[in-house]
């Protein structure tokens, strides 16, 4: 991920969030920033809440929300997962 971002604020916006599902914040819980990563680069780890209030959540609806997530930070910030 390049440079600084509200990455909490844009992991809870709404459009990310259609289906009720996500939590409004991401727990962020690792950042390193490092020569081997490049310049302005960080790695960020973070967890997501995610949570019906009357059910168990299906693996596709996690699963469409996650991508959803994913591909926001992709468009917005140039993120990349590590693999």
């Amino acid at each position: 991920m390049k440079g600084n971002s509200a990455l909490g604020q844009r992991i809870g916006a709404s459009g990310l969030n259609s289906n009720n599902l996500l939590e409004n914040s991401a727990s962020i819980f690792d950042v390193f920033q490092g020569a081997n990563l490049g310049l302005g680069r960080k790695s960020v780890a973070f967890g997501l809440i995610l949570q019906h209030p009357s059910r168990t959540l299906k693996d596709e609806e996690v699963n469409t929300v996650v991508n959803q997530v994913v591909a926001s930070l992709q468009h917005e910030f140039n993120a990349t997962l590590r693999e």
